[in-house]
């Protein structure tokens, strides 16, 4: 898999994440690919009204936060939080007509994704996951279903990433 390295000044809004009872600090993660400053503050305002919106209340009348205790915007050449998202995936460019040819970024993500959480592909194009089960045909389906939990993302600079990553304290 052809992967590329992350270009200069983007950001990556990052989730504070906390316990729901005792609010203590469970660790960081990422929210969003590698994203340009403006567009990466703008999703960091809009997480955050929706944070502060979504604290709910039980039957007893007794405010419930969210385990999201706070986001941040931080560059991803900062090294305390460059491990939050990893390489970029482009899409397969053939060198002798330049057109693109091979798997997409995001097909190349979502293997990634697989490989990391123990998810194959088998014959026929089915992918299953580590129990053994089908979950889908075709890795373009995966991707998919990966990019609209949040899992894989598109970053300002047209490369696919796994967002879906060990926790940083």
């Amino acid at each position: 898999m052809q992967t590329t390295t992350q270009t200069q000044d983007l950001h990556i809004v990052i989730a504070a994440l906390g316990g729901r009872s005792d609010r203590a600090l469970i660790g960081h993660t990422a929210v969003s690919a590698p994203l340009t400053w403006s567009d990466a503050q703008a999703l960091f305002d809009r997480l955050d009204t929706e944070r502060r919106a979504g604290v709910w209340t039980s039957g007893n009348g007794v405010r419930h936060p969210g385990h999201v205790l706070h986001y941040a915007v931080r560059s991803i050449e900062d090294p305390r939080w460059a491990s939050l998202v990893g390489r970029g995936y482009a899409n397969g460019i053939s060198r002798r007509t330049g057109y693109p040819n091979g798997d997409r970024g995001i097909e190349k993500a979502a293997k990634a994704w697989a490989k990391e959480f123990g998810y194959e592909g088998r014959a026929g194009g089915w992918i299953y996951n580590p129990s053994g089960r089908t979950v889908t045909q075709g890795w373009g389906s995966f991707a998919d279903t990966l990019r609209r939990q949040g899992k894989i993302a598109q970053g300002s600079d047209g490369l696919w990433y796994v967002l879906d990553r060990e926790l940083v304290a």
